[in-house]
């Protein structure tokens, strides 16, 4: 029984430094993310460079406007 007890602490303990390993890594990515939004996007892909063409940014910006909205202007 109090091999049970002994087991059950050490997980306890093994489950509790691991929650505070990942609560210490996660501050380090929020504070990362607030000093550089745009870096920290672009790591997984949500930010991509867009050219400063003109007719590219155009291209690259959709019509806000549905295409009922649009036959019906005109």
């Amino acid at each position: 029984m109090a091999a049970l007890k002994l087991i059950a602490l050490l997980l306890e303990f093994l489950i509790q430094t691991k929650r505070r390993n990942d609560d210490e890594e996660k501050k380090i990515r929020v504070d990362a993310a607030k000093s550089d939004p745009l870096n920290y996007l672009r790591q997984f892909g949500r930010v991509q460079h867009v050219a400063n063409d003109d007719n590219e940014q155009t291209k690259a910006m959709p019509d806000k406007r549905t295409e009922a909205d649009k036959h019906s202007n005109e």
